[in-house]
């Protein structure tokens, strides 16, 4: 009989390796509207998926081994899981944890049980992986970049805006090749950087 597996996850912490961090404040270039615009790309979410139901709290995710089950729980500190998408080729399944505050997910391998945190709702351009930081109170503002590699993912680089003082950087950025592009939601400053910088 297949066992059950009650996940009730309150670390941060990625299961796989660690990511590089790294400072980009000086490598943050500014441009302009025109070419934050021409340069534009749609990433790619998750496919949506029904196949998964809530049952009194508790939504269950049938691996290879064993049933992973994300119970919500009550509170002020309370969490809520739901699960956002699927890609059936690849056999993953992507849960949102969501608090107050923000919002983090969990993807996970059905078939080699790796679970991966993400620190935002991800994107997918091409062979990249995009994660933005929702912001909150005292949120550094962080970005993830992760390589899809076969049906797996690789953590590449994690980066804080708000060290640059950018704090307005939000939902509005994209990737286009090995240049990542970010507008500033308030003050309407567009950015670049050369991924290829940072490495």
């Amino acid at each position: 009989m297949k066992r059950t597996l009650l996940l009730l996850l309150f670390s941060y912490a990625a299961w796989g390796q660690p990511f590089k961090e790294t400072t980009i404040c000086d490598k943050l270039i500014k441009t302009d509207s025109i070419e934050y615009k021409s340069k534009s790309v749609k990433g790619k979410t998750f496919p949506k998926t029904n196949s998964y139901k809530k049952t009194k709290g508790v939504i269950k995710v049938q691996t290879k081994e064993k049933v992973l089950a994300y119970k919500d729980t009550d509170g002020i500190d309370g969490y809520e899981y739901n699960v956002r998408g699927a890609d059936t080729i690849k056999k993953w399944v992507l849960v949102e944890r969501s608090d107050i505050q923000q919002s983090i997910y969990f993807l996970i391998n059905l078939m080699t049980l790796k679970i991966d945190t993400l620190i935002g709702e991800p994107r997918i351009y091409d062979d990249k992986i995009i994660c933005k930081e929702s912001i909150y109170t005292d949120s550094p503002n962080r970005i993830e970049i992760w390589k899809i590699k076969d049906n797996n993912i690789v953590p590449l680089i994690r980066f804080s805006l708000s060290v640059c003082e950018k704090y307005g950087i939000g939902k509005f950025y994209y990737l286009k090749q090995k240049t990542l592009y970010l507008l500033d939601d308030f003050s309407k400053d567009c950015w670049k950087i050369d991924l290829m910088e940072l490495r």
